[in-house]
C-alpha cells in the first residue's frame, strides 16, 4: 500500500515568505543582497536569479501562497 492511502504521508507545506526576483542580469547582486538581509530578519525567501518574465514573478507566488514579492527591473 501506498503511505497515502495508510494516511503514513506527512503534509509539507512550502513555507516561504518572500520571493526575491532580479528582473535583469546586473541586478542579481542587489537582489542576493536584498533576500540575505530578509534572511536574517528570519523570513524565509526564494531567490529567483533566472531570466523570468514578470508575469511568472507576479502570478507564481500566488500559487505558492508566498505573503510578498519583491522584484528589482
Amino acid at each position: 500500500m501506498l503511505l497515502k492511502e495508510k494516511e503514513l504521508l506527512p503534509e509539507l507545506s512550502l513555507q516561504v515568505e518572500n520571493i526575491v526576483c532580479a528582473l535583469d542580469l546586473h541586478l542579481q547582486g542587489a537582489a542576493a543582497a536584498v533576500a540575505t538581509r530578509l534572511r536574517e530578519k528570519g523570513r524565509s525567501v526564494d531567490l529567483v536569479l533566472e531570466s523570468k518574465p514578470l508575469k511568472w514573478c507576479l502570478y507564481n507566488p500566488d500559487k505558492r501562497k508566498r505573503k510578498r514579492i519583491e522584484k528589482w527591473s
